[in-house]
């Protein structure tokens, strides 16, 4: 028998096989539907009619032992196709995920770090879905703006030990990336134990809706401008909460809050290497209200905690240390044109340096009610 004949016998065999498999156990799984006896790619069966298979194994999404695999089970009635979860083949069958890892990998994700595999549509797929979102280890690459939505978690795998530096990380593509963030954050939308590279493009999450919460030893690094930006206009956000956050490398400041925004919460977080442009500050009140407690905020190149308009806000028991170390000079705290402000419990530390105008707190323009309690103040 010539190759040709040995290949169309074993294809014969192999679909004369997975009948028989059918009508012999209505129940078994069928891992090969017509394209290869090991491996069914996810994305092939929007063009397979699967409706007479119950249960189907997948080996993977892109290909074999990628972290997309699993088994799905067929549904009655219609259904809306997410891309992971839920999935319809070409006679409309709907087919949804049993036993799921809740992954960014079963939505598509690669998350391997190669630019080539862009994984935005994968992973704003995996946002938008009703379901838990627990992260797997990796780095995927978006080009794009991602939406946190309403009433979402997303979750890194850092975050069950409740300690360390993210091991699930999103980052921007140095070159064609387009948006203003990296993440834009709806209400009550809740990262937790996410590693954010803005890659100096964006900023790495802009929060657009209400009860925003941001921690789990979270991670924004490299925005441009800000690594975390609070601000919607004409509109109003309350109860931002950020704790445990560590933000490194913004192009100004680390964090940015303007007039909008109200009860934010700045709890226990690192704010390190703000202004890589020369200027900027570790975190700006440019308005609002809220707590900062049990921080560190360090090298700033201008201002540590810059009070700018600010109305309401309390400073306890942070560090702050290092900051104005741009040609410029700073300080560790600067109260202008601000309104009831109590600073109290803070350590601070080599603020800046030398340079004319610099102190450890600096007072500028006209500001009501100012309360500075015993803090501590090194060279």
């Amino acid at each position: 028998m010539n190759r040709t004949g040995k290949f169309l016998f074993l294809f014969f065999a192999l679909i004369s096989s997975c009948v028989a498999a059918r009508a012999q156990t209505p129940q078994s799984y069928v891992s090969c539907i017509v394209y290869s006896a090991t491996f069914c790619p996810y994305g092939a069966f929007s063009n397979t009619n699967l409706g007479g298979y119950p249960l189907i194994s997948v080996a993977g999404y892109h290909q074999p032992g990628d972290g997309g695999g699993g088994t799905l089970t067929l549904q009655s009635g219609s259904c809306m196709p997410n891309g992971g979860s839920i999935i319809q083949d070409n006679a409309r069958n709907c087919f949804s995920r049993i036993n799921s890892t809740w992954s960014q990998k079963e939505f598509g994700a690669y998350s391997d770090g190669v630019t080539a595999h862009d994984d935005t549509t994968a992973l704003q797929n995996w946002f938008n879905a009703t379901q838990p979102h627990i992260a797997v280890p990796g780095n995927s690459i978006v080009s794009a703006t991602l939406t946190c939505p309403s009433n979402a978690t997303i979750q890194g795998p850092s975050n069950l030990a409740g300690q360390g530096t993210p091991v699930f990380v999103i980052t921007a593509t140095s070159a064609i990336f387009t948006g203003s963030s990296v993440i834009a954050a709806d209400a009550s939308c809740r990262i937790s134990g996410v590693g954010i590279d803005a890659n100096g493009r964006a900023d790495a999450v802009d929060v657009l809706g209400t009860h925003v919460t941001i921690d789990g030893f979270s991670e924004l690094k490299n925005g441009f401008p800000y690594d975390l930006k609070c601000n919607v206009g004409s509109g109003s956000v309350y109860g931002l909460q950020k704790k445990n956050v560590e933000l490194d490398s913004a192009w100004t400041d680390g964090i940015h809050i303007t007039g909008s925004c109200h009860d934010v919460r700045l709890i226990e977080d690192l704010v390190s290497g703000a202004g890589k442009s020369g200027s900027g500050s570790g975190i700006s009140f440019a308005g609002g209200e809220g707590t900062i407690s049990g921080g560190v905020i360090q090298e700033s190149a201008g201002i540590g905690l810059d009070l700018a308009g600010a109305d309401r806000v309390s400073v306890t028991a942070e560090h702050i240390q290092g900051n104005g170390r741009g040609a410029s000079g700073g300080a560790g705290i600067r109260i202008n044109n601000s309104n009831t402000i109590a600073i109290s419990g803070n350590h601070l530390e080599g603020n800046g340096g030398f340079e004319t105008g610099s102190a450890q707190i600096l007072f500028a323009g006209t500001s009501d009610n100012i309360n500075i309690g015993t803090n501590v103040y090194a060279p």
